[in-house]
């Protein structure tokens, strides 16, 4: 009796101190990587196709329009533009870290 009474005090004060599904949700969207991943996907839309007629138009139609494939490559994707990206602000960094005088 005495076990499951303590087991009881326990749990209550456990749900008590235990954050709410709805304070979570308090914050969503108003983050920055959640800003920055919805403007991607915005960009990637085609909001002028109805979806009900062309969903992947709809959903993914300036993608193709805004990234061509690049004349020395095949394909092209997000992994790709992600990287190329990457790459070029690591290029930046690196010219300007050996550029410097005080280049070590």
């Amino acid at each position: 009796m005495r076990c499951s009474l303590a087991v009881l005090v326990l749990c209550c004060c456990a749900s008590f101190t235990m954050p709410k599904y709805e304070d979570g949700l308090k914050n969503v969207g108003n983050t920055a990587g959640y800003k920055i991943a919805s403007s991607y996907l915005r960009e990637a839309m085609n909001l002028s196709v109805d979806p009900c007629e062309d969903f992947f138009e709809f959903t993914c139609g300036n993608w193709i329009a805004n990234h061509p494939v690049p004349f020395d490559d095949y394909t092209y994707s997000q992994y790709e533009n992600i990287s190329t990206k990457v790459e070029e602000k690591m290029r930046g960094r690196t010219k300007r870290i050996f550029s410097s005088p005080y280049n070590i």
